[in-house]
């Protein structure tokens, strides 16, 4: 019920409780709480409302808190082993927008309950890995998860089959995020110093704002990955998910792949600058987000190849702009290129540029732009459509049509000298 203020009630061995736990706060109630045993039970609903610091272990501890835990009104928090709620529906709360979380060594949040998982500001200290969810069907509420400057880096795992929202950044010194399974997860930023493994998921795997990381993996299961901030990935990126990989929602993204990027599994939507480090750029069939532009650019400091399915924009919204650059390397679009496309831009007329644009399906578009560069273009789709005048400045070969039935039309005009 009440102690001296920054005096503390401490259970040093195990405990045992076959009803639920409270402190009281009589107004300055601000007494420490410390739970240090190393296998703790506590059946019923478990609120400590007592305004000092709550310790809840001091290793590989375990607490059970079978009738739930809400820990909001602690002006602080740390825990290290396991803080769970085995059976039922108890919810897990530490923290709030007032009171963070410090995770003194490995934490997992989570048992067999299926109540929500809801943690304040997580702080790893060093090389401490943070898993929330143990597999069971929780909605999971993060806030910001950061390790701890300067020393070893440490790591974020999600394992639940419910929705998990993270609402500010997962940053600083933190190694690898991974998740094992979800109902579908969206991160705002996140920067590690290793990698991102996207293990399986149910729906989604959002990121939201800015992506950093060395090495982003995926696996071949039936869920979606979504890059809408932007990212910047350092090592070769295939997306083997089977659900839609979408790269960019805006004009304004920018999307790195400093080695190069594959994403044939599943669809693909893309907007904004998909841009690598002149290494090979492969995509799938591409639809395109309603107003926004698309460019693909592997001429960065030498040239990559890029091959795409198809491209396809969105019918009965505002038009799109596609541009496709390679510098040297060669750009090959095996299937149709059409709907509300507004200009078509092959290649670019900086630097030397010589790569061979190939579109071997139908083309429908209102402008179709080239460049004095030395490249070719070879257009042999069963149809293609341009609406506006159309000069091909390119000064390699120029291939229109490769078989009989062939139809090309440039209503606006054609000049190929």
């Amino acid at each position: 019920t009440d102690t001296t203020d920054s005096q503390a009630v401490t259970f040093t061995g195990n405990l045992t409780i076959g009803t639920g736990m409270s402190s009281a706060n009589q107004g300055s109630d601000n007494y420490n709480v410390v739970l240090n045993g190393a296998s703790n039970s506590i059946a019923g609903t478990t609120t400590f409302a007592h305004g000092g610091s709550l310790t809840l272990g001091d290793g590989a501890d375990t607490t059970d808190f079978a009738g739930g835990l809400v820990a909001t009104a602690p002006s602080s928090i740390t825990a290290q082993g396991t803080v769970k709620a085995d059976g039922g529906t108890g919810v897990l709360t530490l923290g709030d927008g007032d009171t963070g979380l410090a995770v003194a060594g490995n934490l997992q949040v989570g048992g067999t309950s299926t109540g929500t998982i809801d943690l304040g500001d997580a702080t790893l200290v060093d090389g401490a890995t943070l898993t929330v969810g143990a597999g069971a069907a929780n909605q999971i509420d993060l806030d910001a998860i950061a390790g701890t400057a300067s020393g070893t880096a440490s790591n974020l795992t999600i394992n639940t089959t419910g929705v998990v929202t993270v609402t500010e950044a997962v940053s600083t010194d933190i190694a690898n995020v991974t998740v094992t399974q979800s109902g579908g997860t969206t991160f705002e930023a996140v920067d590690t110093t290793t990698d991102v493994v996207l293990t399986n998921t149910t729906g989604t795997i959002a990121f939201n704002g800015l992506l950093n990381t060395p090495t982003l993996t995926t696996a071949s299961q039936g869920y979606g990955v979504s890059l809408k901030g932007g990212s910047t990935i350092t090592n070769a990126v295939t997306f083997s998910n089977t659900g839609t990989t979408q790269i960019g929602d805006a004009t304004a993204d920018t999307n790195t792949f400093d080695a190069g990027v594959t994403a044939t599994a599943g669809a693909v939507t893309a907007a904004g600058s998909v841009v690598t480090s002149a290494d090979n750029l492969v995509l799938g069939a591409v639809t395109l987000v309603d107003g926004q532009n698309l460019i693909l650019n592997t001429n960065a400091g030498g040239a990559g190849n890029i091959t795409v399915g198809s491209i396809t924009g969105v019918a009965g919204g505002s038009t799109e702009d596609v541009t496709l650059v390679s510098g040297t390397g060669t750009i090959g679009v095996t299937g149709n290129i059409g709907t509300d496309i507004a200009t078509l831009a092959l290649q670019e007329n900086t630097g030397t540029v010589s790569g061979a644009v190939t579109l071997g399906g139908d083309v429908t578009a209102a402008t179709l732009s080239t460049f004095a560069q030395g490249y070719a273009v070879s257009l042999t789709g069963t149809t293609i459509a341009i609406t506006n005048d159309t000069t091909f400045s390119n000064t390699g070969i120029i291939t229109l049509g490769d078989a009989t039935g062939d139809t090309l039309t440039f209503v606006g005009g054609l000049d190929t000298t």
